[in-house]
């Protein structure tokens, strides 16, 4: 499949929420904005404003997202075909240790949450 070809309907489409972009690595705990009930980003269209450092995927970037671990062999976006489901816990979650200094991180990288 040519990913360039895509328009950007269809290349949204690939995704299975499988939420492994969505993690906060190595943690197992999700973004801020990710809802592990649904399995979506509760702000999409917003999210690169919100979280400066979440991650983009574009068919020029996806390759290298795969070889450098960040994108897992079954992303759909890699051509995997078997939907997954990382087991991700909810920020909100996550112990308030934890959530104040990832806020923290996620500021002073211009975050605006």
């Amino acid at each position: 499949m040519n990913l360039r070809a895509l328009d950007p309907e269809q290349w949204e489409s690939l995704c299975d929420r499988c939420g492994t972009c969505c993690e906060i690595k190595p943690t197992g705990v999700a973004c801020p904005l990710f809802d592990v009930t649904t399995r979506r980003c509760t702000d999409y269209e917003n999210r690169h404003d919100k979280i400066p450092a979440c991650v983009r995927l574009t068919p020029d970037n996806v390759a290298d997202l795969g070889e450098d671990g960040t994108l897992p062999a079954s992303c759909a976006y890699l051509g995997g075909s078997a939907p997954h489901a990382k087991p991700l816990v909810a920020f909100a979650d996550a112990p308030p240790e934890f959530q104040a200094d990832v806020l923290e991180a996620l500021r002073r990288r211009g975050s605006t949450l």
